[in-house]
């Protein structure tokens, strides 16, 4: 009988890079649990010749400017492939428990291996990948997501693992739901229905002449996170205390204990809050985001 892919049996793992692009000669592979929607692809953009031909023939084109792009989506939870996600999203690392927005680019090389029913498998290795954008998202009645787009510089191909990897599987930590998140914003006292929190890089990968891979990932402009809340109208309140110049902290416990994360923003600056409804609730919407002082961004692995 013919062969056949089972997407069932596709496994993603990440490895962090010592040197960007490159992956580590004996790599630490972190398993990840994925969702529907994960997908990491080599693409290019494509070139067509402008010549003009006789008979109106085309000359065709090529591709050209290859780079990886995709996002890995998870059911959100304690794990260690989610805190290298978490670093390269906030371009910072872990101290201990606390990992702070900054100006540090975190490298990993993906791998995902697909498995034919002959027990055959596939592996495809994308190197020098970076979060562009991560997202964090919940409702009172609904899992806890989280998304990390992706772009990265190069792909190889092969039917067999790196020599010398290893690998984790994925925490038995608890998957997280709308019921372990209790949001607080300083002044002001009402129940959540939904919240999202996004953070986001301007990466781009840099292509040179001579080469199909990318050079390496570059990044401009400045890390934006943002997000909104969703909440019960009961009074004008939020009117008043979401639109002060001097902005509100923000906090976003998710889960507890050795279970959670904790999402810190000290400085929270708010549109006008929109009036809505959901179902038989009056509710409201309101949008943030951060304003960088002396107390940066930060998520917090709970103890």
């Amino acid at each position: 009988f013919n062969m056949a892919v089972n997407p069932s049996d596709t496994r993603y793992a990440i490895s962090k890079e010592t040197v960007a692009g490159t992956t580590n000669a004996t790599p630490a592979f972190l398993v990840l649990d994925y969702m529907d929607g994960t997908e990491v692809v080599y693409e290019s953009d494509w070139l067509e010749s402008p010549t003009r031909r006789t008979h109106r023939a085309s000359s065709g084109g090529r591709p050209v400017a290859f780079k990886v792009t995709g996002s890995l989506k998870q059911h959100f939870a304690r794990d260690a492939a989610t805190d290298l996600l978490l670093e390269s999203g906030l371009s910072g690392t872990f101290n201990t428990n606390v990992l702070s927005s900054g100006a540090n680019d975190t490298s990993f090389t993906i791998e995902k291996r697909m498995s034919n029913s002959d027990g055959t498998q596939l592996y495809s290795y994308f190197t020098g990948c970076q979060v562009t954008k991560l997202t964090i998202s919940g409702t009172a009645n609904g899992n806890i997501e989280f998304s990390a787009d992706i772009i990265g510089m190069a792909r190889t191909t092969g039917t067999a693992q790196k020599t010398g990897a290893t690998y984790a599987n994925p925490s038995n930590a608890i998957k997280l739901a709308g019921v372990d998140v209790v949001p607080s914003i300083a002044g002001l006292t009402v129940d959540f229905l939904k919240f999202e929190y996004t953070v986001e890089h301007t990466r781009e990968a840099l292509n040179k002449l001579g080469s199909a891979s990318a050079r390496g990932i570059a990044t401009s402009g400045f890390l934006k996170v943002n997000g909104s809340v969703d909440f019960f109208r009961e009074d004008w309140t939020p009117e008043t205390v979401l639109l002060s110049a001097s902005g509100a902290a923000l906090t976003l416990p998710i889960g507890s204990g050795v279970n959670g994360y904790s999402i810190n923003i000290p400085v929270a600056q708010f549109r006008i809050p929109k009036d809505g409804e959901e179902g038989a609730a009056a509710t409201v919407s309101a949008e943030f985001m951060a304003k960088e002082t002396a107390g940066a961004t930060t998520i917090t692995k709970l103890a």
